[in-house]
């Protein structure tokens, strides 16, 4: 899910998006939505939330489950066309938060699941960040996670490890250039066809390392009010959870 930069792999026949729910299985989406709602919940009264990087959609249905009017975003059309066919009621359509153009529209926006680590240098993280709070309503708030070096290496701790699920197995293989702060992330996917038969896919990920100091800088420089900040260990491994607010 989310605004992920994806390199290679096969995708004549099928594309990420197609096993990405069943790679996601584990995930408690609930336990996501009910973060989301213990921070901003109480404050925005069910108004309007922006979901970036929705993915198949899990998230953003919840929410609007939870009575908010939701607008899910994500760069990837093949996620959007599988979310508009489990949710085709969901609100949802393509954009890329670098690029996005939205004047005061939304009373909170989320961005979960460490998709601010796809964006690659500090230049886009900040544009990202600008274009985010020009998308807020005075005083919204804007709630995301990321990953530290600490974090991913816990995730990783080895460089080439197995995941086995009911009909698919995942080879991860991890490498870091420390120079850049930039972790590659290759995976092959197994997919399970028929009983004695897989197809394989593959698949290049990267993910940018932002230290929580140019977290800090890059709320400095976009204006926005730091209201808390947390490291969970609750919600798919740990993470650097944020909540800030649009000041003017």
């Amino acid at each position: 899910m989310c605004d992920w930069i994806i390199c290679g792999g096969n995708t004549l026949e099928k594309s990420f998006a197609d096993f990405y729910d069943e790679m996601m299985a584990y995930v408690d989406y609930d336990r996501w939505v009910k973060l989301i709602n213990d921070r901003i919940g109480n404050t925005i009264n069910g108004e309007k939330i922006m979901e970036i990087g929705c993915g198949t959609g899990e998230i953003s249905k919840r929410l609007a489950d939870c009575g908010y009017e939701v607008c899910g975003i994500d760069i990837s059309e093949e996620m959007l066309k599988i979310a508009g066919t489990k949710y085709p009621n969901l609100n949802i359509k393509k954009e890329d938060m670098r690029t996005i153009k939205i004047e005061s529209e939304f009373d909170a926006i989320v961005c979960v699941f460490d998709a601010l680590n796809y964006l690659q240098n500090f230049e886009e993280l900040k544009l990202s960040f600008e274009n985010i709070k020009r998308a807020l309503k005075p005083n919204g708030f804007f709630l995301f996670d990321i990953l530290n070096r600490k974090m991913i290496d816990s995730m990783f701790p080895e460089d080439i490890f197995a995941d086995d699920r009911e009909n698919m197995s995942i080879i991860w293989k991890h490498s870091y250039e420390e120079e850049i702060d930039l972790d590659k992330i290759s995976a092959s996917f197994f997919i399970r066809e028929e009983k004695n038969s897989y197809k394989r896919y593959d698949e290049v990920f990267y993910k940018k390392i932002y230290s929580g100091k140019l977290i800090l800088q890059v709320i400095k420089d976009t204006g926005f009010e730091l209201i808390s900040k947390e490291v969970n260990t609750e919600i798919a491994g740990p993470r650097m959870v944020y909540l800030l607010k649009r000041v003017d």
